[in-house]
């Protein structure tokens, strides 16, 4: 196994799936970052906000559907899923994209989008969304495998074609938006700006910012809201052949746009 994998394999398990927030200090360093929602968490910061995570799903499971490696950097989609508790029946499954980098021994910063969104809508317990299947063994199988410029031109040329038409690009076979709902732009007029992406040979994983006008289709939001600015960030992993992108998985922060689009109307 992977020495990176094999700390994630820890962190997947024996720190998420078992709530155990004592082996943190293994797994990350002192001024680890957690980059989530538009908003850099410190290490202090992103303990208090995994332990209301765990109080409010104290049954709360992580299942790995995809991961992949190179070097020093690695990202993973993956499904959280369990019970809110005070919320009898009601089971809710959300899924999440993340990348790291770690220093050869603990993880160093983590970017990362999970549909909180999806997440409290099934919170009312009318509906819980169909969690995939896990991958069979992500640590025996997740090799260190070389970036490839090619990859990266290839995933860079689909977020230009993101942000020239996102419904198009949005609704492209072979692309998935891994949230609940029916996968509107959200946004439009889109810009897009990376975050971080890094390659390992035909697999490719990015953070980027989306940015546009409000376009509708986001429950809770009221109308007066369409048109205003917004901001979302988003994580994605992405599979290349022939110079172009194949298969992409993305998670958009819809429940961070939600939230910044409502303080924009209650602030005038």
């Amino acid at each position: 196994m992977e020495p990176f994998v094999a700390l994630m394999r820890r962190y997947c398990i024996d720190y998420t799936c078992v709530h155990d927030q004592s082996v943190t200090a293994d797994l990350m360093r002192e001024d680890y970052r957690v980059v989530i929602s538009g908003r850099t968490l410190d290490m202090a910061t992103y303990t208090d906000a995994v332990s209301a995570a765990f109080a409010r799903y104290p049954t709360l499971v992580l299942t790995v559907h995809d991961m992949i490696l190179s070097g020093n950097r690695l990202a993973m989609r993956f499904s959280e899923h369990g019970a809110p508790v005070g919320e009898p029946g009601a089971l809710a499954v959300w899924p999440g994209i993340s990348t790291y980098e770690w220093d050869g021994e603990r993880l160093r910063i983590c970017r990362v989008e999970q549909d909180f969104q999806g997440r409290d809508e099934q919170s009312t317990g009318s509906f819980t969304a169909p969690l995939e299947p896990g991958h069979p063994d992500p640590w025996a199988t997740t090799v260190d495998t070389p970036g490839d410029p090619a990859t990266e031109q290839a995933l860079r040329a689909w977020l230009d074609a993101l942000a020239a038409d996102s419904s198009a690009a949005l609704s492209a076979d072979g692309v998935r938006l891994m949230e609940t709902g029916d996968g509107a732009a959200v946004l439009e007029g889109l810009s897009v700006e990376v975050d971080d992406l890094f390659t390992a040979g035909d697999r490719a994983a990015a953070a980027v910012t989306l940015r546009g006008t409000y376009a509708g289709g986001l429950p809770g939001v009221s109308d007066e809201a369409l048109g205003l600015e917004g901001r979302m960030q988003a994580t994605l992993m992405a599979r290349v052949a022939d110079g172009a992108v194949t298969e992409l998985e993305m998670v958009r922060d819809r429940w961070g746009l939600v939230r910044r689009l409502r303080k924009a109307l209650a602030t005038g």
